[in-house]
């Protein structure tokens, strides 16, 4: 094995289990011998970090790296690496990879773990030349990969949008009769006992003879092909690849699996193990990142303006100068619109939906102060264009909040004039509003459900916005940042330190 100078960090994230390797993309192939060790999966977050940290102490330090790329298992926002499963590694849960794998000066990417072992095994393994795969890996749970000419295929064109784990099958899913749980659990009511090491122990048993062991296994092959089959038919699939941990015992039910499944519309089908078990993850979670990183190219930098405001305000101008001097490009749309009298919260987000319309998904990062704030945390609610935000005062529970500042008065005369005097600091005169802007924003939900990764700065002494709906915000969010300064709403004497700020959070994300 050839070592290089250049190389992507890849992992392979299990359930319990991590394998860390260094990739080489021309030509692909691990740079290094891969190292593989147990996590504290039921562990807290800065436990498994420190888990992940020691892993990557026995990889070469002379071997640069250009890029970071993770596989791991779903739920999970693959764009900025936040994991949102419920069932294992419970301590990631809303957290984003970024901040415990992540290089500040390099591009990263996540990747489902199947998909990575599907395209690891096209490339270099099962599923080499064959033009619809699917894969099924067998382990704590259930993954599925359906590829079409060497490429993942698209969710909507595929059986159950590909997620086979949660397909139903009798009076339960795929994954709630074929997970390791419910495999262990169906070997106890044979009459078996559980050792320390489970479903392993029951393949050393299987493989010595004993009944109930075996029993697991036959029951294991013909439920997987009950299970598959119409999923398979669906897909017309050519070749079905078997991986992950159970199917390290392929020995024990493979062929009864061939025998109950290959008949029929599926006689042709071909059954195999993969062949790269131990790598096919990292070879195909560094191929996923030259993918990601070719079609991306550096993200784009958005900045909305707060209320009454423009993109010539102070703290949008700094920001503007700093970034361009490192190199990132910051956009500033004027969410005026020439228009203020017709604005509305609505209106600022179709603006962002017609400047976004041909960007990928998660190719955005999204900067936004007070009202612009509020209006980015609801575009990203409901878009997957945005990776992650900065939040600066955000203007959350608007509509509440104002209508109270102003009063049941000065909302009456408002609605009866049909419009209200404002002073627009942008403009730097008093101009009408109109009233369509409260009841546009009433429409709108008080604290928006995002899930990326999102950075909140508020001021302890801001007397716009309290900085308790900051708090409000990121109580029950585990995937938001907040981080109180002792400053007003403006900022305007942070604006340094916010520069920075939000460029460390986004350091991982620019690309």
């Amino acid at each position: 094995m050839q070592c290089r100078g250049v190389a992507i960090l890849a992992y392979d994230i299990g359930g319990s289990t991590v394998s860390a390797g260094l990739v080489n993309l021309d030509p692909l192939g691990l740079a290094s011998p891969a190292v593989s060790a147990e996590i504290r999966a039921a562990g807290g977050f800065d436990q498994i970090a420190v888990d992940l940290a020691g892993l990557i102490l026995g990889l070469p330090a002379e071997i640069a790296i250009e890029g970071v790329a993770a596989a791991l298992p779903g739920p999970t926002d693959y764009h900025s690496g936040t994991s949102w499963m419920a069932h294992k590694l419970i301590a990631l849960r809303g957290k984003s990879l970024t901040s415990i794998i992540g290089r500040p000066d390099v591009a990263h990417s996540f990747v489902n773990d199947a998909d990575a072992l599907a395209l690891g095994e096209v490339h270099q393994g099962a599923a080499q030349g064959v033009a619809r795969v699917v894969l099924v890996t067998l382990g704590t749970g259930i993954g599925s990969a359906f590829v079409i000419d060497g490429r993942i295929a698209e969710p909507d064109a595929l059986p159950h949008r590909g997620e086979l784990w949660s397909a139903p099958f009798g009076d339960s899913t795929i994954e709630g009769r074929l997970g390791r749980r419910a495999l262990e659990q169906h070997y106890q009511t044979l009459g078996g006992r559980l050792g320390d090491d489970s479903l392993r122990g029951i393949a050393r048993a299987a493989r010595a003879g004993d009944p109930q062991a075996r029993a697991l296994f036959d029951y294991l092959a013909s439920t997987l092909a009950a299970a598959l089959r119409p999923h398979l038919i669906d897909f017309a699939a050519e070749r079905l690849v078997l991986a992950g941990a159970i199917a390290e015992s392929h020995a024990l039910f493979l062929s009864r699996l061939r025998a109950e499944l290959c008949v029929g519309e599926l006689a042709s089908l071909d059954v195999v193990p993969a062949a790269r078990l131990s790598e096919a993850a990292l070879l195909g979670a560094a191929i996923d990142w030259q993918r990601r990183v070719s079609r991306y190219g550096p993200r784009r930098v958005i900045y909305l303006h707060g209320f009454a405001s423009s993109p010539q305000s102070a703290k949008a101008q700094r920001f503007l100068a700093a970034y361009q001097q490192r190199g990132h490009r910051l956009e500033l749309p004027d969410l005026n619109q020439n228009d203020f009298f017709g604005l509305t919260v609505s209106r600022q987000l179709e603006l962002l939906e017609r400047i976004t319309a041909e960007d990928a998904d998660g190719s955005v990062l999204l900067i936004g102060s007070s009202l612009g704030a509020y209006t980015a945390a609801l575009f990203a609610a409901q878009s997957t264009k945005p990776v992650a935000l900065a939040l600066l005062a955000p203007a959350f529970d608007f509509h509440r909040r104002w209508s109270e500042r102003l009063g049941a008065a000065a909302i009456e005369r408002w609605r009866a004039q049909g419009e209200m005097l404002v002073d627009h600091y942008g403009y730097k005169r008093s101009l009408a509003l109109g009233w369509g802007f409260i009841t546009d924003a009433a429409r709108h939900a008080p604290y928006p459900d995002v899930r990326q990764p999102t950075l909140v700065l508020h001021g302890e002494h801001d007397e716009q916005v309290d900085v308790e709906v900051a708090r409000i915000f990121a109580r029950s969010r585990p995937n938001v940042e907040l981080e109180v300064l002792p400053t007003d709403h403006a900022m305007l004497d942070q604006v340094d330190w916010l520069i920075e700020r939000v460029a460390s959070f986004f350091a991982p994300r620019w690309r």
